[in-house]
């Protein structure tokens, strides 16, 4: 992916976080288990989506894996920030 970027170029990322406080359930999500959501449209159709609910220092953790610099926080409902690919040395 750091390949689409310009080099001086970074990512944005933003993507819902597990909330325990919340306890009305999405309203598209039919079935959860483990990392994996069967979610049902609007027009009826369902589709299973691997959703994995990181936490900001977690995700910052698996990216460096992946080779980038993530400089990431969160609210009680998403986590967001910015990534760029790290140097190659």
């Amino acid at each position: 992916m750091g390949s689409c970027l310009r080099p001086d170029g970074r990512a944005f990322l933003i993507d819902n976080r597990r909330d325990p406080t919340r306890i009305a359930q999405d309203p598209y999500i039919v079935d959860e288990a483990d990392d994996v959501q069967r979610r049902r449209l609007s027009d009826g159709s369902e589709h299973r989506v691997v959703k994995v609910f990181y936490e900001p220092d977690q995700l910052t953790q698996r990216l460096r894996q992946l080779g980038w610099a993530a400089d990431l926080a969160g609210t009680s409902r998403f986590i967001y920030g910015s990534v760029v690919p790290e140097p190659h040395t």
